[in-house]
């Protein structure tokens, strides 16, 4: 076999096409990117690491007092008055959730729904475990003695 001489092309421009536009070097790595043959399973591995909380009963006493705070807000909504809820979040993928508390301003009540919003979150009256306001205990506290 005849060995061949290539210095006639070996320094012209290298062709392109007028149809179909040169490649990016980014686009061109990417083809050679290592393959992921079990996506998500990452994040399923995340996901399954998680922690939540368990719902605790609420004893009956405590129940009561979260209804006679809940029949003040129906009464005082419209003073917006300022609030700390503590409740119970439950989790949207797995069971169980976490506990939160969440102080401002009342700006809603749902007396159909049972629910209320407090600073933009939306808290469902069977969620709550406490309700505070400095501003209102004395009238809670006063119904309780």
């Amino acid at each position: 076999m005849k060995e061949r001489d290539y210095s006639d092309i070996l320094y012209l421009p290298t062709p392109t096409s007028e149809r179909h536009p040169r490649m990016s070097r980014e686009a061109r790595a990417a083809q050679f990117a290592p393959f992921a043959a079990l996506s998500g399973y990452g994040e399923a591995i995340i996901e399954e690491a998680r922690l939540t909380e368990e719902r605790a009963l609420i004893a009956e006493e405590v129940r009561e007092n979260i209804l006679r705070w809940w029949q003040l807000l129906l009464v005082i909504e419209d003073a917006e008055p300022y609030i700390t809820v503590e409740y119970f979040l439950p989790d949207e993928r797995k069971s169980g959730g976490s506990y939160r508390t969440v102080s401002g301003r009342l700006t809603s009540v749902d007396r159909q729904r049972k629910r209320m919003t407090v600073e933009g979150r939306l808290i469902l009256l069977d969620n709550v475990i406490s309700i505070d306001s400095e501003l209102y205990r004395d009238m809670i506290n006063g119904e309780t003695e």
